[in-house]
């Protein structure tokens, strides 16, 4: 019953912070691991099977988050936050090769990697995204 639930919360903003705050913990190890040594390719292989993990195990978070941020401003907040979190990581792996990679090539990578796409991805290539996804990211970043 909603009035049990007010009983802790002040409102369905603060249930959604609640939750944000509780699950973080669980998940943050996806958006704060230390990328691999190795070539371009190997570090973007690395990185989309990290998210591809988190979004298997997790996904169920993201996809909430994504259906509540237009409505409930915590929700945006926590999504805002996200993009952030996987912009700075994305960056991190790159490494000294992020020097060679333009904004507007930085943003589509970006999108391709976030959750919601890499989800929508997965569930058309199965067991070939990661390879899929991270040649295509080596490509985007050799292209002219």
């Amino acid at each position: 019953c909603s009035s049990d639930l007010f009983r802790y919360f002040g409102s369905y903003n603060d249930v959604i912070s609640g939750m944000v705050g509780y699950f973080y913990p669980q998940v943050q190890q996806y958006f704060h691991a230390e990328p691999p040594t190795g070539n371009l390719k190997a570090r973007l292989l690395a990185l989309v099977t990290l998210r591809l993990e988190f979004t298997r195990q997790h996904g169920v978070i993201p996809r909430t988050i994504e259906a509540l941020s237009h409505e409930w401003p915590a929700a945006a907040a926590a999504r805002y936050g996200r993009i952030a979190l996987l912009n700075d990581q994305l960056k991190k792996w790159l490494g000294t090769d992020l020097e060679r990679v333009p904004d507007q090539k930085l943003v589509v990578i970006s999108q391709m990697l976030d959750f919601p796409s890499l989800e929508a991805i997965n569930a058309a290539l199965g067991d070939h995204t990661a390879e899929v996804v991270s040649n295509a990211a080596v490509g985007i970043i050799n292209a002219d």
